[in-house]
């Protein structure tokens, strides 16, 4: 059976071959391209978190047993031999692990967005990106922080995420800020970094690479926009979202 597709503004129809004109047909209602968006997000964030609490209860446990066990083996071995040295250093490498295992799982699946605690859940983002990779990352807030359902606290946890990523990745960032402010009519999230910025050409460049499109989807779903510009005293490179307050 032949079936033919009716445009129609906002829907789509299939008329089947042999139903009268006017009779009745199979429709079927397209949502607004940001509530496809959002849908597209949503199974992207469900996604993460179950990566996130696969990490926690599966590799975590696993290395921690491994952990246990080596310590097992140093103390046979005895606190003398080249053994129990040799364990020793293994047993240090696979502690690291697991706390960045952990460190990263925690990134995935941040317990305070459920509770719509961004604050709590971008100062630890600032910590774990600080420890993680070695620089200086610290949250500032400015004016009192109302608590956020958990899926806007979500979409503008995950947009400071990838905004330090690209700081990271192709600014070469030492030293980051995220700026929290509800001082104004528009509420303002903002992540200031010292690296060398976002040249025209990079495939991170504005419109470019997958991840600014990301934050920018994710910003229209607040109702809101993502800005990038020059960073404080003009080094660096600043990366804005403002939001309805």
């Amino acid at each position: 059976m032949k079936t033919q597709s009716t445009p129609a503004r906002g829907r789509a129809s299939l008329v089947m071959d042999g139903c009268p004109p006017g009779g009745s047909v199979s429709r079927f209602e397209i949502p607004p391209r940001h509530e496809l968006e959002r849908e597209l997000l949503a199974i992207s964030e469900r996604e993460q978190r179950r990566i996130g609490q696969d990490l926690h209860d599966g590799i975590c446990q696993e290395l921690a047993a491994v952990h246990f066990a080596l310590e097992s083996a140093k103390k046979l071995a005895g606190p003398s031999s080249r053994l129990a040295a040799q364990l020793q250093v293994i047993s240090r490498g696979v502690h690291r692990a697991i706390h960045h295992t952990r460190l990263i799982s925690r990134g995935l699946a941040p317990y305070e967005l459920e509770d719509g605690d961004l604050a709590g859940a971008l100062r630890e983002l600032a910590e774990t990106t600080g420890t993680l990779h070695e620089i200086s990352c610290a949250l500032q807030t400015h004016g009192p922080i109302p608590a956020f359902d958990p899926e806007t606290a979500t979409h503008l946890f995950r947009i400071t995420q990838e905004a330090i990523q690209n700081a990271i990745r192709h600014g070469g960032a030492t030293a980051i800020e995220i700026t929290l402010d509800f001082s104004g009519i528009e509420a303002r999230l903002a992540v200031h970094d010292n690296g060398s910025g976002l040249p025209e050409a990079s495939s991170a460049a504005p419109g470019r690479g997958m991840g600014w499109k990301i934050m920018q989807h994710r910003a229209t779903v607040l109702g809101g926009v993502v800005e990038i510009g020059a960073g404080k005293n003009g080094r660096g490179t600043t990366i804005r979202c403002i939001f309805p307050a």
